[in-house]
């Protein structure tokens, strides 16, 4: 991969678009999109200049040669949406989705040790996120969208220093 970065920028035209497109197996597929949206967020891309444009088409699935699969395509946009850093969110995504067994709230109340706080502290903080962002607590990770899991992390990333100070 770094041979090839080389090559492509060592270009004496700028490349302007760049796409990957693959089918994948989820296990390879997840760490690429991890790496992918981190080059999309710092502007660090390997293969090209930060003002390319860059889309990844990518066909997912469950196992090699399993049939259930999805098509995800990401493109970038200008406006950032997110609200608190990108590295929190994947290091909270990462997190979450760890457990694949688990319920959220024990993931969150046993496996969230960035916030650093106490049990009980965190238990309350846990349970107000549950409130505001509308999300019953027997819910498995999986089951939350995109638009739930940022919202989640965004409340307790702006909450979690006001439970710190209970320290």
């Amino acid at each position: 991969m770094e041979a090839f970065s080389c090559v492509l920028k060592s270009r004496e035209f700028p490349i302007t678009k760049f796409q990957i497109i693959a089918n994948l197996p989820f296990s390879i597929a997840t760490p690429l999109l991890v790496k992918w949206l981190q080059w999309m967020a710092f502007g660090t891309y390997p293969f090209a200049s930060a003002s390319s444009s860059m889309e990844m088409v990518l066909v997912v699935q469950k196992e090699v040669a399993d049939v259930d699969a999805a098509v995800i395509k990401f493109s970038q946009k200008d406006t950032r949406a997110l609200e608190i850093p990108v590295l929190y969110l994947s290091r909270f995504s990462t997190t979450i989705f760890g457990q694949k067994r688990k319920i959220l709230r024990s993931v969150l109340e046993y496996r969230l040790p960035f916030l650093r706080c106490r049990q009980a502290f965190c238990k309350e903080l846990i349970r107000q996120a549950y409130d505001h962002c509308s999300i019953a607590s027997e819910l498995r990770p999986q089951q939350l969208s995109v638009d739930q899991v940022i919202q989640l992390s965004t409340f307790i990333y702006n909450n979690k220093s006001q439970f710190n100070n209970k320290l």
